[in-house]
C-alpha cells in the first residue's frame, strides 16, 4: 500500500490547532516513517501530503515537521525537561556572549 493512501483523507482544517491535527494523524496510525514534513494543498478541501521537501508556494504550504509531531508526543515531564534544558543552554550562551563583548 502506498504510504499516501493511508492518509488520503487527511485534510488541514483552517485555523486548526496543531494538537488537534496531530491527534488526527495519531488516529491514522501516527507519523509515517521516513517523511520529514506534511503539507496541505491550497484548495477548498485542503488535502495533506507527507514529503521530505519543505514547500511554500502558491499551491502547497508546509504545515509542520516530524520534529513538531514528536515533541507533541513527549510526556509532560519530558517536555518540561526539554524546555528547562533549552532555557539553561540559552542562558549559558547569552552569558558567554556578554563576557566576550565585555572583554
Amino acid at each position: 500500500m502506498e504510504i499516501q493512501d493511508k492518509y488520503k483523507n487527511l485534510c488541514h482544517i483552517w485555523c486548526e490547532p496543531l494538537q488537534s491535527f496531530f491527534k488526527r494523524i495519531d488516529d491514522l496510525g501516527g507519523w509515517p516513517v521516513n517523511y520529514k514534513y506534511v503539507q496541505f494543498h491550497h484548495s477548498d478541501n485542503r488535502p495533506c501530503l507527507f514529503s521530505n521537501a519543505y514547500v511554500r508556494n502558491e499551491w502547497w504550504t508546509t504545515v509542520c515537521s516530524s520534529d513538531d509531531y514528536y515533541i507533541y508526543k513527549l510526556s509532560e515531564t519530558a517536555l518540561n525537561n526539554l524546555k528547562n534544558q533549552a532555557k539553561q543552554e540559552l542562558i549559558s550562551n547569552l552569558i558567554a556572549q556578554l563576557q566576550r563583548t565585555i572583554s
